[in-house]
């Protein structure tokens, strides 16, 4: 599985990670993920975007509910996320 380089923080067993920034038309993106690990099972829960923008998201295990949940703690900290990023 592709693992992100860098964490950020940890909620209810849900972890949010980042790789590296990228500059794309003078703006900068950072790859994010939640991920849950799911012991006893082929695959863990997922979801990524690319802020700060995070216009698309790739998931797989997550509800609506707990989407909803993650954009939103996302968009609180987005913030501190990218300050944590662009000091990599």
């Amino acid at each position: 599985m592709l693992q992100y380089d860098f964490f950020y923080g940890a909620r209810r067993n849900i972890y949010l990670t980042f790789d590296y920034p990228r500059e794309v038309d003078g703006e900068l993106q950072v790859p994010v993920r939640f991920q849950r690990l799911r012991p006893g099972r082929d695959l863990d829960d997922i979801a990524e975007t690319v802020a700060p923008a995070c216009s698309e998201w790739d998931r797989r295990g997550f509800t609506d509910e707990e989407m909803a949940e993650l954009e939103a703690f996302l968009a609180d900290n987005m913030r501190a996320v990218m300050d944590a990023a662009a000091s990599v």
